[in-house]
């Protein structure tokens, strides 16, 4: 597979039973979305500098990464990526800017629950960037993560009350002095999952991380009573949120954020043979779905064999140039469109 060109946007999911990674082109420049780790290859490599060393792109190219949110299934490398993509800011979710958290994690080892992010951004903060920025930027409502002539790409969540909750359960969390108790906030906590618009001017895209259906005030229903959010441009290309579960479904997300028709990709999480024969059911009366991966680690085949499935890594790439009336989609290793 050849590069895009340089006025193609490009948005490219890996994923199979655990684990996600987007990898979008825009203008020139790459954005390399959560991190997930090729299980077939030993050493385990990002699937993402495996994918850019394919398509000849060097990793200086990458202009920022991004970890929606503290599940391992999301940011799996992530050191590896920060350290060969050397010229890219890292970016995460606000809920990690306080003094408390940098406190805590102030030491060079990998956490029990939390892995190398801790490390990685305490790292980030201290690489500087073109005009002395720091190398790291938390993300919230109305952040841009990345801007240049062919379009942008910006945070819709998290809200400012779900930032402010989650601080509020963090400080509470570390009242407790016991450190897995924080980590575990920290990592559960969905409410402050990132999701992004990207605006490509006559065309759209909406990349949904794990954000769920939470109570009012939080979740899919803070991004969409957010005023910030009131005049974002419907996408046709969606990366479904939370592997395709009921449970990350809003119906005015459909109305409001995506139009009709439109081309939806869904990553596998196996534990929960997620998505399910329902969601899939669902989502398929939404638009068009691409799998990234089988539900399950096993299935019956016609002869009613239970037969395993490897974990090979799916790819699914849908470019688009100015001008061109829709997204072409392309698959690769387990990926296939469901029928």
């Amino acid at each position: 597979m050849k590069a895009p060109d340089h006025d193609e946007v490009e948005i490219t999911l890996f994923g199979r039973g655990v684990g996600e990674c987007l990898v979008v082109h825009l203008d020139g420049d790459w954005i390399v979305i959560d991190s997930h780790q090729v299980a077939s290859q030993k050493p385990r490599q990002p699937v993402a500098l495996r994918y850019l060393d394919e398509l000849g792109v060097t990793p200086h190219k990458v202009a920022a990464l991004v970890v929606t949110h503290f599940h391992s299934d999301h940011y799996r490398g992530i050191d590896r990526l920060f350290d060969t993509c050397s010229s890219a800011r890292l970016m995460a979710t606000e809920a990690l800017q306080t003094e408390t958290f940098e406190q805590l994690y102030a030491d060079d080892q990998a956490d029990p629950l939390l892995g190398m992010i801790p490390n990685v951004i305490r790292r980030a903060r201290k690489r500087a960037m073109p005009g002395g920025s720091p190398g790291f930027r938390a993300l919230k409502v109305g952040t841009s993560v990345h801007v240049n002539g062919a379009g942008k790409i910006t945070a819709l969540s998290p809200s400012e009350a779900a930032v402010q909750e989650s601080c509020v359960a963090l400080a509470a969390s570390l009242r407790t002095t016991d450190r897995y108790v924080v980590d575990k906030q920290l990592r559960d906590d969905n409410r402050c999952a990132v999701v992004l618009h990207v605006d490509c001017k006559d065309f759209s895209a909406l990349l949904t991380a794990d954000l769920v259906h939470d109570s009012a005030g939080f979740g899919w229903s803070a991004l969409l009573g957010e005023p910030l959010n009131a005049l974002t441009q419907a996408a046709d290309l969606v990366k479904v949120p939370h592997h395709g579960s009921k449970g990350a479904d809003h119906p005015e997300m459909w109305t409001r954020l995506i139009t009709d028709d439109p081309c939806l990709t869904v990553t596998p999480y196996w534990p929960s043979s997620l998505p399910t024969a329902a969601d899939v059911s669902r989502l398929r009366g939404h638009g068009r779905l691409w799998q990234a991966a089988p539900s399950s680690h096993a299935y019956v085949d016609e002869f009613g064999n239970v037969v395993s499935t490897a974990p090979t890594t799916g790819r699914i790439t849908a470019r688009r140039k100015p001008g061109e009336a829709a997204w072409r989609i392309t698959t690769d290793g387990s990926a296939f469109e469901v029928m």
